[in-house]
């Protein structure tokens, strides 16, 4: 074998080396490309659901500025838009009202409070606030001609005027420590906004006011993301928790989806 037939070997050896190199450098190519392409499609897509829930949320001020004065309202109008169509996608707007207002004034020797609506308050019987008093009642009806109504077991004892906010009421399902950011409860909490400020009822240690941003149920029910404002108290279990409202709050929530991608906005408004 000549020294030029050992170089061609080499040369045709190399040669499939470096095609070799080159169709696979040609398949990474591709690959990132795809991939490139596959993550612009995404963040657009994320883009665009984003803004939907942003028109969600505007709808769904929009649908509420025509209530007067939604707290008068039998039910509370939870669901204002589902799977509504906008651009490349579609927003559905759910809301959650905190509170009821009483429809009648009640007298101290009433055993009932009239209120607009009772929706998500446990049933039959539970707590709730009445003009700084808590009041458990036992059962609760909707039948005419009194409308929706909570029973007591007795008297209440105190006269209730129309306009007052009710507030349902939850309670500490565990003890706390001073600098705890998790607050267990036990009770419905459906009228709770997700993020807000509560109150934890003290008669001991003192009340304490805490923000909190949202309610979790795994692995137990609880306030999370509490700042105790560096003024933390500790509480005993069993004790009456509260949402405080400065004004007539709703929680609208909006769910933005453009093709697989989902996006969740929610927004604390007034009225």
């Amino acid at each position: 074998m000549t020294w030029l037939e050992n170089n061609r070997g080499v040369s045709l050896i190399a040669a499939i080396f470096i095609i070799v190199v080159l169709a696979f450098m040609g398949l990474m190519f591709v690959s990132l490309i795809n991939i490139s392409s596959l993550t612009a499609v995404n963040d657009l897509q994320s883009t665009q659901a984003f803004s939907i829930a942003e028109g969600g949320i505007e709808y769904g001020k929009e649908v509420l500025a025509s209530y007067s004065f939604w707290y008068n309202f039998a039910n509370d109008p939870f669901f204002l838009a589902t799977n509504q169509a906008l651009g490349n996608g579609s927003f559905t707007t759910t809301i959650n009202v905190p509170a009821t207002t009483v429809r009648k004034s009640s007298g101290a020797g009433a055993n009932e409070i009239r209120v607009f609506s009772i929706d998500q308050f446990p049933s039959p019987g539970g707590t709730i606030y009445v003009g700084g008093t808590v009041m458990a009642y036992t059962s609760i009806a909707t039948d005419l001609p009194k409308g929706p109504r909570f029973i007591f077991p007795a008297a209440i004892g105190t006269t209730v005027f129309a306009g007052t906010y009710l507030y349902p009421i939850v309670t500490l399902s565990a003890g706390i420590t001073a600098t705890d950011t998790t607050i267990p409860f036990a009770g419905n909490s459906s009228k709770f906004l997700q993020k807000g400020t509560i109150t934890i009822d003290d008669p001991v240690n003192g009340d304490e006011e805490i923000t909190c941003t949202g309610i979790q149920t795994t692995p137990v029910t609880a306030f999370t993301g509490c700042n105790r404002g560096g003024t933390g108290v500790i509480h005993a279990a069993g004790l009456n928790i509260l949402p405080i409202l400065t004004k007539q709050e709703l929680l609208i929530q909006s769910d933005g989806v453009v093709g697989n991608t989902r996006r969740v906005i929610t927004d604390v408004t007034d009225q």
